[in-house]
């Protein structure tokens, strides 16, 4: 628990300045719910899934990475593709029945410290 809460105070932080901006910025007066889920995971995954398919097309092509420096990123990451897309949709969910980016941000920041802390090897110096 102490490590949970230790990383819990910066990914809230992340979390609350990442939906205030996706929603303060991407959102349209009237668009549907398809759009605004679709929208917000394009926003959140889109440059990560585009830099890693870049990534696996060149191992692909050529039979090495870009730079040995990236073969762990790689494959690590990987994982914030899905990780990323349940955030917005936690996010769009939250924001469309409150109209408010605060409390998908919490939900949000409490997923992905749970993730961290349960799946990560992590340490506090405490």
């Amino acid at each position: 628990m102490k490590i949970f809460a230790i990383y819990l105070i910066p990914l809230t932080l992340f979390c609350l300045v990442a939906m205030r901006s996706v929603h303060a910025s991407l959102g349209v007066a009237g668009a549907g719910a398809v759009a605004q889920y679709a929208t917000n995971i394009l926003a959140f995954v889109g440059g990560f899934a585009l830099m890693i398919a870049c990534i696996y097309a060149m191992l692909f092509l050529s039979g090495h990475l870009p730079s040995a420096d990236i073969a762990l990123f790689a494959i690590v990451g990987i994982q914030f593709i899905p990780i990323l897309t349940i955030l917005a949709i936690i996010s769009t969910f939250a924001y469309r029945r409150t109209n408010s980016y605060a409390p998908g941000a919490f939900v949000s920041a409490l997923f992905v410290t749970w993730y961290i802390v349960a799946g990560q090897a992590t340490q506090a110096l405490i």
